[in-house]
């Protein structure tokens, strides 16, 4: 902060000459990623959605079966697979839980003996249609199938997946069109012993400047606060007073008196009511966005500025190679899933924040537009227009368990 004032201060002297200055990138020093909400012997495979689905009928309910191999789990006989609670196909072919989507938790061994086979092994993922007849019975067809390897998992504590070709084993037709989009978490990587570590290094860019140059005229480093006054004062010491009173008077010495000119006068006004109109307009613009903060303004897509789970599971799938966004997300997810399970946060309260968000969000998007930051309003936008399609499937899937918990006549 020193150094910035001085630079803003020599700025400002007479004539005054930038530094000479350089600017190089170095990694920044490593710190260990890890996943601090989970444990250390837990298995996390996310469900984040379904996508190109177009096979389906519209309004057919799938859901998802994830088996983990029994080498891999700490205790034998211990469970090795869990399923997803169904979900419909919207007419985009997509499938995508209500927040938070589908967990899967499986507890696994950490041990070096149960390390050597993480390598070679595969969780598998079935996709499955149900099937609902009239008097309430209720079946199941196998649409689909595949295998996720472990062996990301040796080095990270996060991995997005996304596998599509659903064919079902045996078959020799052709696969499905469709997509299963997973993330699998640790605590921390697996590693080769069982006690793996991610270290993560981002490049910063260090600036170097050289000795500031002294003012045309000057010679050698001229200190803070003493440009040409220093220079005028040595030459009345060595008797230059009279060379010095002439510049003087005649840097003072304006030329003949002139007449107002009337058309200066009226590009003056101009530009002052042009000056007026711009104060207006920045005093207008400052009432209409007074409502959002600092930090929206200054980093709109900052993970804090997301309370959907729609919206932070598209931010994951558009960060996988992104380990340091990936886990900010990942932990905002996180957060939101704890305040779900928990019961703080209820349904109705979720909906009311996600529709506070989607208008905070539209007049975010038309700031940045005006200070014309058109990517980024471009993302905002697409965030308001999912956490309402979120909402309007929240209210489907509210509605749904209502009808179900209405005793029959």
């Amino acid at each position: 902060e020193k150094l910035l004032n001085e630079i803003r201060a020599r700025r400002a002297l007479p004539l005054a000459e930038p530094p000479p200055w350089s600017a190089t990138r170095r990694p920044s020093e490593a710190r260990e990623v890890v996943l601090p909400t989970m444990r250390s012997d837990e298995l996390l495979v996310c469900v984040l959605g379904l996508e190109d689905m177009v096979d389906e009928k519209k309004d057919a309910r799938l859901f998802v079966q994830v088996t983990v191999d029994e080498a891999i789990l700490k205790a034998e006989g211990g469970v090795r697979t869990r399923r997803t609670s169904a979900v419909k196909v919207d007419a985009s072919g997509a499938c995508k839980w209500p927040a938070p989507c589908p967990q899967l938790a499986f507890e696994i061994g950490r041990s070096a003996k149960h390390a050597r086979k993480y390598e070679k092994r595969a969780i598998e993922i079935k996709l499955f249609l149900e099937n609902r007849s009239f008097f309430g019975g209720r079946s199941e067809e196998l649409l689909g199938e595949g295998k996720v390897p472990l062996a990301p998992l040796l080095s990270k504590c996060l991995h997005a997946e996304r596998f599509v070709g659903l064919r079902v084993g045996g078959s020799k037709r052709q696969p499905k069109r469709g997509a299963v989009l997973l993330q699998l978490r640790t605590h921390h990587p697996l590693g080769e012993n069982g006690e793996g570590r991610e270290l993560l290094s981002e490049t910063v860019t260090v600036l170097s400047l050289g000795p500031w140059p002294g003012a045309s005229g000057a010679s050698g480093q001229v200190p803070l606060g003493g440009a040409l006054g220093g220079v005028q004062a040595g030459a009345h010491e060595h008797g230059a007073r009279p060379a010095a009173a002439a510049q003087s008077a005649k840097a003072s010495y304006k030329g003949p008196r002139r007449r107002p000119n009337p058309e200066s006068q009226g590009q003056r006004g101009a530009s002052q009511a042009k000056a007026n109109a711009a104060a207006g307009a920045a005093g207008a613009a400052a009432a209409e966005f007074g409502a959002l903060s600092e930090s929206e303004r200054r980093d709109p897509l900052a993970a804090t500025h997301m309370i959907s789970e729609a919206v932070l599971a598209k931010e994951l799938a558009l960060a996988v190679k992104d380990a340091s966004r990936t886990m900010t997300l990942n932990t905002q997810m996180t957060i939101l899933r704890i305040n779900i399970e928990s019961g703080k946060l209820g349904p109705e309260d979720y909906l009311s924040n996600l529709k506070l968000r989607v208008s905070r969000d539209i007049l975010l998007a038309k700031f940045l537009l005006q200070t014309n930051r058109r990517t980024e309003a471009a993302r905002v936008m697409d965030r308001a227009k999912t956490m309402k399609k979120e909402m309007e499937e929240v209210r489907e899937m509210l509605a749904a368990q209502a009808q179900d918990q209405t005793p029959a006549p």
